[in-house]
């Protein structure tokens, strides 16, 4: 649990100390633990998702931290030079200095994350690794990005696009946040929105 909730190795010692009067854990140990937690985790099967399906990508730095020999994924000539600090990304959040995730999340919870190459995600990877996972979806809701567009209209699956702006709209319209430490406002609120909502 405190491994899936990205507790730090303290954190951890603390817990495991404190309610579990386990002393004198070394924080190797716990390390290793947590490292074959991990590893086992990688290893179960992603789940088939039914129903309605959002899908999305984010971008994470790619980062080649441990490695003796640094490889240049921009021009196979080039020496990768080693990134100091916050420096920005001279290629922008989708250039190939970036790893993209793909998310998937059904609206029972179930999730498939796949990182799916560095830089934009395109259709081919998108159908390769992700129509094995999806079962006969209700629609898929996703931003603008057409490789998702592409793949509901081949598979015949409703698309639902959602602006980039969905939440600023909804500010602008009045939507708020309920504030549950005083039911009867948080109930009004409530109401509130989902007359918004319905417009």
């Amino acid at each position: 649990e405190m491994t899936l909730n990205d507790y730090s190795l303290p954190d951890m010692i603390n817990v495991l100390e404190a309610d579990f009067d386990c002393f004198g854990i070394n924080h190797k140990t716990l390390w290793l633990w947590r490292m074959k937690l991990i590893h086992a985790m990688a290893q179960m099967p992603m789940p088939v998702l039914t129903g309605v399906i959002q899908v999305d990508e984010t971008f994470i730095r790619e980062c080649q931290k441990g490695t003796r020999q640094l490889v240049s994924y921009l021009d196979k000539n080039d020496v990768r030079i080693p990134r100091y600090g916050r420096k920005p990304s001279q290629y922008g959040a989708m250039g190939p200095e970036f790893a993209t995730v793909t998310t998937a999340i059904s609206n029972s919870g179930h999730s498939v994350c796949i990182v799916t190459g560095l830089g934009k995600l395109t259709k081919e990877i998108f159908f390769d690794l992700f129509e094995p996972h999806f079962d006969n979806p209700s629609y898929i809701c996703s931003d603008a990005n057409p490789v998702y567009e592409r793949f509901c209209s081949i598979f015949n699956i409703a698309h639902y696009e959602r602006p980039s702006n969905y939440l600023s709209m909804l500010e602008k319209a009045g939507y708020k946040t309920p504030d549950y430490t005083n039911p009867s406002l948080a109930q009004t609120t409530e109401k509130q929105n989902e007359k918004i909502l319905e417009c």
